[in-house]
């Protein structure tokens, strides 16, 4: 799926339509791919403005699942909170959109190789989700902002212009419109479709360049974008796309509103990136987990305590040492813990509310520490419920029961 400067078009206009007066209440990350900017109405309601970095923005009213915020994200919420939205657009033949907030400010979302998101006061830049500096251009706080090179649109071409240029080269017909002026492949595609030429060969016609010029005034004449789906989503387009639909058999949905079009469209990919990002991280944890066992099972107390295994510990808990010897396992260990059981406890420090089973049967509270927390988090033991060496007890106050 390839987005132009048309589909960006539209979203724009809408944008800037529907969230006039707006001012953004605060941002929140949607995973690796995506901000969501929550705003705030002069009535009191509420909207949601999701900016997939290097795809599109888009307004909707669904909530995104929040996940942590990196360094620049909470750079970038500090210059964006408390700005108001006094319109949008899309810069013309780029995948940028411009917002107009205060007076002076701008805010730049740029589609294009990582993404970017850009806050500009008087020309100057004050943030940055991204920071670079490169030969052509260059996106750094305190340096003029400035937009990429400007490139003539192959639509915006003259019929002789764009003749004379296909007959000089002996490449294929796409190739050599490609190299020399923009020319978005999936409208050209389609237009050398609908005359019968192929892309691929060498060829000279007059009806390529009308045929560019009726799209075009297709192209720009309303807001409303087509959705193509064959087993997935395969395109969305500022018109008609009669190509895909002789090829995959199929139609297109239309949506009148663009933010629709392209929620239908991208929601499931920042979906499925975010829950990649979770899985990583459950992963990351796992292998601490496995580490901590494998440690475990060669790792010796002090004060002459039994070896444990490290599924069970067959000794009295009476006679057990909670303090054991400051190995890597036990760091291990107690940083599972803090995810779980043992969070903002010290090590050996009796923890509230709970109790366990002394050796001559009898329970007490207030005895456990998170060692023996950390212990039982590593073993295995079910998040919710208190493994005791002769028993199993749900964690409570002191009033709780054997199971």
């Amino acid at each position: 799926m390839d987005l132009t400067w048309f589909e960006l078009r539209s979203v724009g206009m809408e944008i800037g339509t529907r969230l006039r007066g707006y001012y953004i209440n605060n941002v929140y990350r949607a995973g690796p791919l995506a901000l969501v900017l929550r705003l705030r109405g002069p009535e009191g309601r509420e909207s949601l403005l999701v900016v997939h970095t290097r795809r599109a923005a888009w307004i909707t009213e669904k909530v995104a699942r929040i996940q942590g915020m990196d360094e620049s994200s909470r750079r970038l919420r500090d210059h964006l909170v408390r700005l108001r939205i006094g319109g949008a657009s899309a810069v013309k033949n780029e995948r940028i959109i411009e917002i107009q907030a205060d007076p002076d400010r701008r805010i730049y979302m740029e589609f294009f190789g990582a993404g970017n998101i850009v806050v500009v006061y008087s020309g100057i830049i004050e943030a940055a989700l991204n920071s670079f500096e490169g030969r052509g251009r260059s996106v750094i706080p305190g340096a003029p902002y400035e937009l990429p090179s400007p490139r003539r649109m192959i639509f915006e071409i003259p019929a002789d212009q764009l003749i004379s240029a296909a007959a000089e080269s002996s490449r294929s017909l796409d190739r050599t419109l490609g190299s020399k002026f923009l020319a978005p492949s999936k409208y050209l595609e389609e237009a050398l479709w609908r005359v019968g030429l192929d892309p691929n060969a060498p060829a000279n016609s007059e009806r390529l360049a009308e045929e560019l010029a009726r799209m075009y005034a297709e192209l720009t004449s309303g807001t409303s974008l087509y959705l193509y789906r064959n087993d997935g989503v395969l395109e969305v387009s500022a018109s008609r796309l009669r190509r895909l639909e002789d090829l995959y058999h199929i139609s297109p949905e239309l949506y009148e509103s663009p933010s629709e079009a392209l929620d239908a469209a991208l929601r499931a990919e920042i979906t499925e990136a975010a829950s990649t990002s979770t899985d990583e991280g459950f992963e990351e944890r796992r292998q601490l987990e496995e580490e901590a066992r494998a440690q475990e099972a060669t790792s010796e107390f002090r004060r002459g305590t039994p070896t444990r295994s490290p599924r069970r510990y067959t000794g009295t808990l009476r006679s057990w040492n909670p303090r054991p010897s400051p190995s890597r396992a036990r760091r291990l260990r107690c940083a599972i813990a803090r995810g779980g059981w043992g969070r903002n406890m010290r090590v050996g420090a009796p923890r509230r509310n709970s109790w366990h089973r002394r050796g001559d049967g009898t329970r007490g509270t207030g005895g456990s520490t998170l060692a023996a927390h950390c212990w039982q988090w590593a073993a295995g033991t079910p998040r919710g419920t208190r493994r005791s060496y002769g028993g199993t007890w749900t964690r409570g106050t002191s009033s709780s029961t054997r199971r």
